[in-house]
């Protein structure tokens, strides 16, 4: 019997035909030379080919994201599974699938709140500081955290400066960078603490500020955060004896002393 189903379907990403590799029309040996990883990456998601600004700030979220050392719970899953004599995909799948809103993927969360606050602010003509206890106040009614804020180690995150310069380098209006402060300083107003904008919060309004697409935001912290799991699970594959006991917390670094990267 003939089989008259018509399989056919549709994709606009990557073009593969004999001897031939193209990425959004794109030849792949072009894209080798002219592109680095995370541009390349810019351009499978989005479709744009990114000017070298965003491509450098794209660059730079994804090396502040790739590791936070061994306590995060993500790391800690993996090492676990490491630990059992797990293979190692298993331990990096075991650490990629402990990233959920409460650590390490908040940041689609972030941005919806910052697009939140900027539609808010052009209804209402309302200073920031307004605008960001309207939103907290909408947040807090639902039951859901201000994202992007506060942290368990840091009082000010080492990565925020960085990012927020390399995002004005870029063409932005500046306004969701705007909208996190001044949502972290109200924060920081009601708990009378320090309650810095976090690692999310700076990617978060570092990709609304170039318009990256929110549905793979969280997508793009758990590629650059898979490069830090996968060495900590290596790691506890060749250093320690199998079935130990890990606490997240009791771990010593004995790494390289601080030094700076002699690199043009």
């Amino acid at each position: 019997m003939t089989d008259n189903i018509d399989y056919t379907w549709e994709t606009s990403l990557t073009k593969v035909i004999p001897n031939h590799i193209r990425v959004r029309g794109y030849d792949i040996n072009e894209l080798m030379q002219k592109l680095n990883f995370p541009g390349a990456l810019y351009l499978l998601w989005t479709g744009k080919v990114p000017d070298e600004p965003t491509e450098k700030l794209i660059s730079a979220i994804m090396v502040s994201s790739m590791d936070h050392g061994a306590s995060p719970p993500s790391v800690n899953a993996a090492r676990i599974v490491a630990s059992t004599g797990g293979p190692h995909n298993a331990a990096i799948a075991a650490g990629v699938l402990a990233l959920n809103k409460y650590h390490g993927a908040a940041v689609e969360d972030c941005m919806q709140m910052l697009i939140d606050f900027r539609e808010l602010k052009k209804e209402t003509g309302k200073e920031n500081k307004e605008v960001a206890r309207e939103i907290l106040a909408r947040l807090k009614a639902k039951g859901a955290r201000a994202w992007g804020v506060g942290h368990r180690i840091h009082t000010a995150d080492p990565r925020r400066e960085t990012l927020f310069r390399l995002a004005r380098q870029c063409d932005i209006t500046g306004e969701y960078i705007d909208a996190i402060e001044a949502i972290a300083a109200v924060v920081e107003e009601k708990v009378g603490k320090p309650m810095p904008v976090n690692i999310d919060g700076c990617v978060a309004a570092s990709l609304c500020e170039i318009g990256f697409p929110k549905s793979m935001a969280n997508a793009l912290f758990i590629i650059s955060r898979t490069a830090g799991i996968a060495i900590q699970a290596r790691e506890e594959m060749d250093t320690q004896k199998p079935m130990r006991k890990i606490h997240p917390a009791g771990y010593v670094y004995v790494g390289p002393d601080d030094r700076t990267l002699e690199r043009p």
